[in-house]
């Protein structure tokens, strides 16, 4: 598909936005399944994301083991379909696959040629599913996931660090908010998040980072009491629960175990480093008497402690003045109606309550480059057209990966080429998802926020 035709389509769909059809669009949920997929040909990868993507999932994908390392850590998806043919397959595979099992994911391994020697070295690492690519079909590859998935979902205890998982503190704080109102037992939530632990990841290796993960619950387990539980709430941020205990005792409960937690040293080949981590604590009263609220309120405290420092902790206030994060959606594409259709779309739909979402829009990547677009400590979405005079998206995109932080952008392509090789190039070179033209405002929306919930509580 040529450029030319993939305005025309959006420039019939700016049409829509004038008729004010956009603000009747509503984002997808957003508790779907986030499948991860692993796999050198981008051919194979789009099939299962398009059919995967149809049934209600929602896919990142990685064309390289190092690139699903980082989405697997960064995302935690809920099931991980890997190529086994990959070239790093070797030296990697075991380690992989182990990171995933202990965190007690699902994986499947599609392959080539599956003989009965290459399936048995494959169940040799761990794997406990081995596809052939041959014999893969949605009519029975569907009901396969939801299996797994829902047998996924049986399991409570988050096999890497011990801590229980999300699922079952559900359960635990459902049942002190029954106590709560019924007998009027006090319960306090705390939220903790270790301070740049992707710098952690990307410095020492993710296996030193599943160490300082899995050393933080020993400490958190060894200094609360036995009532109390711990949870891992998803990649590196995790909740205690604290029945019969008020905002300040928490607060000195939290206080005694950062300090020691700070204190611990992690050695990697004669090299020693330490953690921190941010806490955020809340209370249940008369005037919360909703789980969710209380969690929320847990996760603002807890932001307000990254914002002022990090390494601390911080008890909600009620009549403070909230912090609001920033995320700046900045829209870099030559076509003036592309430009338009996404900032008046995106202008209407909101990405959460506390959360500041700010639009600018560049028409040629050598005039973002060189604005004045990036301050320290905010957010970015970078929505980058593939194809621009002067500077095309996969010279921005080297330019932005080479001189920034990852861990505060995330950047999609937008590509009005169908064909491979753009995809795989704008892919190896750091983008972190592509859409194709013409796409539309749902689908942009859908991908844009998920995105965001890598660098957004």
């Amino acid at each position: 598909m040529d450029k030319e035709y993939g305005n025309v389509i959006i420039r019939e769909a700016l049409m829509d936005v004038n008729n004010n059809d956009v603000k009747e669009v509503q984002p997808p949920e957003q508790d779907n399944k986030v499948i991860l997929i692993i796999e050198k040909d981008i051919n194979h990868a789009t099939v299962f994301r398009n059919n995967l993507e149809h049934a209600g999932y929602h896919v990142v994908m990685a064309l390289t083991l190092r690139k699903g390392f980082d989405l697997f850590y960064a995302m935690t998806p809920d099931f991980v379909i890997l190529d086994a043919d990959l070239d790093e397959m070797r030296a990697h595979v075991k380690e992989f696959i182990s990171s995933v099992l202990q965190n007690h994911i699902p994986i499947a391994l599609v392959g080539e040629n599956v003989t009965d020697e290459k399936r048995a070295r494959i169940y040799q690492t761990g794997a406990t599913d081995i596809i052939d690519r041959k014999m893969l079909d949605a009519t029975w590859f569907l009901p396969y996931l939801e299996n797994r998935l829902n047998f996924q979902q049986k399991v409570f205890v988050d096999e890497l660090t011990g801590a229980s998982n999300r699922k079952y503190m559900d359960r635990i704080v459902e049942d002190l908010m029954n106590r709560y109102i019924y007998d009027k037992e006090l319960f306090s939530l705390v939220m903790i998040d270790i301070d740049h632990f992707k710098t952690v990841n990307d410095t020492y290796g993710h296996i030193n980072g599943d160490i300082v993960l899995k050393r933080l619950v020993e400490i958190i387990n060894q200094y609360t009491r036995s009532t109390d539980d711990v949870c891992r709430f998803g990649g590196e941020e995790f909740m205690i629960s604290l029945p019969r205990t008020s905002s300040t005792e928490a607060y000195e409960i939290v206080e005694r175990i950062r300090h020691i937690f700070n204190w611990q040293q992690f050695e990697v080949e004669g090299k020693v480093f330490r953690v921190s981590f941010s806490a955020g604590v809340e209370t249940v009263d008369d005037e919360h008497q909703s789980v969710p609220d209380l969690i929320e309120e847990a996760d603002r405290a807890l932001y307000q402690s990254k914002e002022t420092g990090r390494n601390k902790t911080t008890i909600y206030q009620k009549n403070a003045e909230r912090l609001q994060q920033k995320l700046n959606i900045i829209v870099v594409d030559d076509d003036k109606l592309t430009r338009e259709i996404v900032s008046q779309s995106f202008a209407d739909l909101e990405f959460g309550t506390d959360l500041e979402t700010e639009i600018r829009t560049y028409s040629d990547g050598a005039d973002f480059i060189h604005s004045d677009w990036y301050e320290a400590g905010h957010k970015y979405i970078i929505l980058l057209d593939g194809i621009m005079p002067k500077m095309n998206g996969t010279e921005v995109l080297k330019e932005v990966r080479t001189h920034y932080p990852d861990e505060n952008i995330v950047i999609l392509m937008l590509s009005a080429r169908q064909g491979e090789a753009a995809v795989v190039q704008a892919l190896e070179k750091g983008a972190d998802d592509y859409v194709l033209k013409p796409f539309n405002i749902p689908e942009l929306f859908a991908r844009v926020q998920r995105l965001s919930k890598r660098m957004l509580f």
